[in-house]
């Protein structure tokens, strides 16, 4: 499945433009944000692939979507 044009466009701007350190490197299993936590930014997923998930009321982990480059997520 493709991206809209309009979509390539803003993350090539987001890429040229100069905002500080865009590129992070995170180890496999790190957490990026927690529920509840105040927002620190957005991540823009360039490359592999992250789940989004919570934990229900009984400890269970709840994947709520799987996450892939180009993808924005926070």
């Amino acid at each position: 499945m493709g991206r809209p044009a309009d979509f390539r466009s803003l993350l090539q701007a987001i890429h040229s433009a100069d905002i500080g350190n865009l590129s992070l490197v995170n180890p496999r299993g790190k957490a990026l944000f927690a529920e509840g936590e105040p927002a620190r930014g957005v991540f823009i997923l360039r490359t592999g692939a992250a789940i989004e998930s919570i934990s229900s009321s009984e400890g269970r982990v709840v994947i709520l979507r799987i996450v892939r480059g180009g993808d924005v997520l926070g």
